[in-house]
């Protein structure tokens, strides 16, 4: 992951705009350790930590501008078909002089404008700005993957990866939302657009933000399709499905730095692990989190090490203390930015596969949504009828 960042304001003295555009990029070093870089034109500032996944080169360092320095484009996710989309801009009569999605998308914008990510397949959050037409875009992919936040400020915008970025800024002021805090105890999560400060808000999945110093506008570029415009027979429904993921998860492997899977011996990280080792030339790279001082059913190493022996993988675990977690619980926290019920696991998964040369992890975060996981998908169809029965 990358962390991208950025202010616009017609109240900011040059100076002004990069030093607080720097301090958010300085909030945001750990989703971002291998470079940094700012860009500014007039009002606009736009910075951005990297983390190298494709084409590590200095050729492909953000934010990245078009040959007349008039359009910048700064990129946190990945984009899985930018190998295709480049061939067909070179035909189109672009050059490319790097290896990188991130330039993919410049071009694609220079070829197609806002629309330019409905042609994306992946997980992305970027911001675009066009001085010819003094229009600063920002977009978020169809399911929200990745996150991006936004806030008003004095005489314009300001807009990061992280919450804590925007409070680092110094532009945007730290007042807790109480009505979100109670949506986070009572749920588990902050629904979107909300987020735990007030006045800041998330960008919601499948829409894109408009800026100029008239106007502001928010949009829908894209819309879950309706149940049934897909038609597939009953006989194909699996041979369907077993290809999808098949090409998703090679899709998912796109990566010029080390790769491996959070697996916790569920189906779903089972099956991500079982469709990468008939995909990998080598065993796949595999890590989970266990406890030794909590109750059975909250350790699953067990099933994470059949799964593991399963499909040969090489596996790593690492063994959580409740006295470790106490201590590191402040650190944690500051990582998770928007807290949610789920995420100290993920945490600790991700600092052992850091810790074993690992840069891109896969995982099986969002099946459940997916496919129809948990037990509300049977229980509010039946809420519903009973509801509509009684009147």
């Amino acid at each position: 992951m990358c962390g991208i960042c950025g202010i616009t304001s017609t109240e900011f003295s040059p100076s002004s705009l990069e030093e607080s555009v720097t301090r958010m990029c300085d909030a945001m070093t750990h989703r971002g350790p291998d470079d940094a870089g700012l860009w500014r034109i007039d009002t606009t500032c736009i910075g951005v930590r990297r983390l190298s996944v494709i084409d590590p080169s200095s050729e492909a360092k953000q934010p990245m501008t078009s040959g007349d320095g008039r359009v910048c484009v700064a990129l946190n996710g990945e984009i899985y078909n930018f190998k295709q989309l480049k061939e067909h801009l070179a035909i189109c009569g672009h050059a490319f002089r790097s290896r990188s999605d991130t330039e993919v998308l410049l071009r694609l914008y220079e070829e197609e404008g806002d629309e330019c990510a409905r042609f994306l397949r992946g997980m992305f959050a970027f911001a675009i700005m066009d001085a010819d037409r003094r229009v600063l875009l920002l977009t978020r992919d169809r399911l929200g993957v990745k996150p991006l936040y936004y806030a008003p400020i004095a005489g314009g915008w300001a807009f990061a990866s992280e919450l804590g970025a925007l409070v680092r800024s110094g532009v945007v002021r730290p007042e807790l939302d109480l009505d979100s805090l109670d949506f986070s105890l009572s749920l588990g999560f902050v629904p979107g657009p909300r987020t735990l400060l007030k006045g800041v808000k998330a960008l919601p999945p499948g829409h894109r933000m408009r800026i100029t110093e008239k106007e502001v506008s928010i949009e829908r570029w894209w819309e879950l399709p309706m149940a049934g415009t897909t038609r597939c027979a009953d006989g194909e429904i699996l041979p369907r499905l077993r290809g999808l993921l098949e090409e998703s998860v090679e899709l998912h492997q796109i990566s010029d730095v080390p790769l491996g899977v959070f697996l916790s011996g569920g189906l779903d990280s089972s099956a991500i692990v079982g469709l990468i080792s008939h995909q990998a030339d080598g065993p796949v790279r595999t890590y989970s989190v266990g406890f030794d001082d909590a109750p059975e059913g909250y350790d699953e190493r067990r099933y994470a090490r059949t799964a593991a022996q399963s499909f040969s993988t090489r596996h790593t675990e690492f063994v959580l203390q409740g006295s470790k977690l106490v201590e590191e619980l402040p650190r944690i926290i500051r990582h998770l930015d928007q807290p949610s019920f789920d995420g100290v696991n993920t945490y600790y998964v991700s600092q052992i596969a850091k810790q074993d040369g690992v840069t891109v992890a896969l995982s099986g975060l969002g099946a459940d949504e997916l496919f129809g996981g948990y037990d509300t998908f049977r229980f509010i169809p039946r809420w519903w009828r009973l509801s509509t029965v009684w009147g």
